[in-house]
């Protein structure tokens, strides 16, 4: 129908599946036949290919590594699931994450402190430092220790993170 519209073929796939079809062709997996594409961004998402084919599942969802639970009862996805790994570690969730540990670091507000004096600015700039390194120690964590669970397997050569 839109291939008729516009006279070229047109395909819709998920990005992570899009993505581990540029790297097989163009980037860091040219050549293998058994990786698996992880995609940080909006989401977490993933394409698992092996023996050289993108692995798609019985419903075209496999590797949605996104919605592995790390945080039981934890926030709520959208999913409908709590706690699942794409609420602390996609640009959203991250966001989310920034603002939980500005909240906690309140008494530093960096807007109120502004005005103040150069000491009192440095240590607020200071105190947000320290929540931003906390912020990616947690999310990384979290990050790896959700994907080695998920793609802990002997037959997998790279995971290629994007």
């Amino acid at each position: 129908m839109l291939r008729d519209q516009i006279g070229i073929a047109v395909a819709l796939a998920n990005n992570a599946h899009t993505m581990g079809l540029a790297e097989q062709a163009f980037g860091a997996a040219h050549g293998m036949r058994d990786f698996i594409v992880v995609s940080l961004n909006s989401g977490v998402g993933s394409c698992i290919f092996s023996n050289g084919q993108a692995y798609r599942g019985a419903d075209g969802f496999a590797g949605e590594v996104g919605h592995t639970c790390i945080v039981p009862g934890g926030r709520e996805c959208g999913c409908g699931k709590r706690g699942c790994l794409e609420t602390y570690c996609s640009a959203k969730g991250i966001v989310r994450t920034a603002k939980e540990l500005m909240e906690a670091f309140a008494e530093y507000s960096l807007p109120d402190k502004f005005a103040e004096t150069y000491g009192k600015l440095k240590k607020a700039m200071a105190t947000y430092e320290k929540a931003l390194n906390q912020m990616i120690i947690e999310n990384d964590l979290k990050s790896n220790d959700a994907i080695t669970a998920e793609f802990n397997n002997d037959n997998c050569h790279s995971i290629i993170y994007l």
